[in-house]
């Protein structure tokens, strides 16, 4: 396969893991892109836009992972006293560029997150 770069990041938002699991799972269109198919339990089809692939693990509310093509995302969400960390970890890319790509498009998807759920705290960042 290659080199398996791996992309990782975190963000904390001040709401419950249930409200950022929810957002995540039912506002995918918003925050991911347009949705053709998400069949939100595990072995589901999964496109949206030109990402296409498969539901791996759908445990609410901690845990979404979906492989796409290759690559393997995994979201966790993690409760802190007054808040949740969501963290992201994009697996098994096949280049350095490949997966520097692929940031720039988690950014764009945490900044439309962020619309959806409010402002991550400055300090997770």
């Amino acid at each position: 396969m290659g080199v398996n770069a791996i992309f990782s990041v975190s963000r904390t938002f001040e709401v419950a893991p249930e409200v950022l699991f929810d957002v995540l799972v039912a506002e995918l269109g918003v925050w991911w892109g347009p949705v053709e198919v998400f069949e939100a339990r595990p072995g589901g089809r999964f496109q949206v836009g030109d990402d296409v692939g498969t539901v791996k693990a759908i445990e609410p509310p901690q845990k979404l992972m979906l492989e796409l093509g290759e690559t393997v995302a995994m979201l966790v969400l993690l409760p802190t006293p007054e808040a949740t960390a969501l963290q992201i970890i994009h697996s098994r890319f096949d280049s350095g560029a490949h997966r520097d790509a692929e940031a720039a498009r988690w950014e764009e998807r945490i900044a439309r997150l962020v619309s959806l759920v409010g402002p991550p705290d400055s300090a997770a960042r």
